[in-house]
């Protein structure tokens, strides 16, 4: 203990640095720098801190009222619990059988689809904005139906 003492007030460490042992179980406490000189304060002296020092297991447990706990605030279904909510209230789908369509058989039909829209804009943004080499060019009624000059004369001749 006066070599523990000795080397404090010399080198400001202990020589168990940085741990202070338990007097009970000898457990290692790591405790240096600012929380090592506020022990001491709180002790009186190095030695009664050496002597008398407890880990946190040792020390006896006090009788502190425990508070109790707000009851939980419903926040409301869970996003899971949505999720599943949705999933449920969902209407069951009846798929009819697949069919094939031909478009240029059915022009009517085929009119009709492609009112709005074209229906092969693979074959109309690589032809250079033209529809050049659709198959559906006959029956097609789309707004942006356009043949270049070249197809043109491909299709004269």
């Amino acid at each position: 203990m006066k070599e523990q003492i000795k080397h404090y007030e010399a080198t400001g460490k202990l020589l168990t640095h940085p741990h202070v042992l338990c007097s009970k179980c000898q457990n290692k406490t790591t405790m240096f720098g600012t929380n090592l000189e506020g022990r001491i304060k709180r002790f009186g002296s190095l030695s009664a801190l050496l002597e008398g020092f407890e880990c946190r297991s040792c020390r006896p447990k006090q009788n502190k009222p425990q508070s109790e706990r707000a009851p939980r605030k419903n926040k409301g279904l869970s996003k899971q619990s949505k999720t599943a909510e949705l999933l449920r209230n969902l209407p069951k789908m009846e798929f009819s059988e697949r069919r094939r369509i031909s478009l240029i058989d059915e022009p009517e039909f085929a009119a009709e689809v492609t009112a709005t829209s074209c229906v092969r804009p693979d074959i109309f943004l690589d032809s250079g904005r033209s529809c050049d080499f659709c198959s559906l060019y006959q029956v097609c009624k789309a707004p942006c139906r356009n043949v270049s000059k070249q197809g043109w004369q491909m299709a004269v001749a």
